[in-house]
């Protein structure tokens, strides 16, 4: 049975509206949490990723930020959902973080707005829309989505040109 997820965000102004957090964030440790079917087999998971906030630029972070990441390990292979794909250990990102709420499993922690479109890599040069696909499939699948992905980006930086 498919489910589609709820759109949070539809433009660059909502994802600044509705995420609770805005921060320069860079994990520092990733931990694959599986949850399992009655017979053994995995019947899904996210990755919690702990690292250093060192920037707020919205909202008040907890002493420590947990970030539940819509990816996980099983066998050496990657599911995702989304095409969202895992931050990398030691670098920076620009996350906008939407809190879980109170009553759920995962209260206290966070996810990135609108999954990938939450998570934009803070690099020495900035990419455009005129690198190659290759460039850019660290950060987001082909396809439509990398289009999305692109003009988001795009707009991203040139809200925030002081860390890009």
């Amino acid at each position: 049975m498919a489910a589609d997820r709820i759109t949070q965000a539809e433009s660059v102004a909502q994802l600044q509206e509705v995420s609770d957090l805005i921060v320069v964030f860079t994990p520092e440790r990733q931990e694959n949490i599986l949850s399992y079917f009655s017979d053994g087999n995995v019947s899904g998971g996210y990755t919690r990723t702990t690292g250093t906030v060192s920037q707020v630029l919205k909202g008040e972070p907890p002493e420590q930020l947990v970030i539940t990441e819509e990816c996980y390990l099983v066998d050496n292979v990657l599911w995702t959902q989304g095409g969202y794909l895992p931050m990398q250990e030691g670098e920076s990102y620009l996350l906008f973080l939407t809190a879980y709420d109170r009553d759920s499993v995962y209260a206290g922690m966070y996810f990135p707005t609108e999954l990938e479109k939450g998570k934009y890599p803070l690099t020495d040069e900035p990419l455009t829309a005129s690198d190659s696909a290759d460039a850019w499939e660290v950060y987001v699948i082909e396809g439509d989505d990398l289009h999305d992905y692109q003009d988001w980006y795009q707009q991203i930086t040139a809200l925030y040109p002081e860390l890009f």
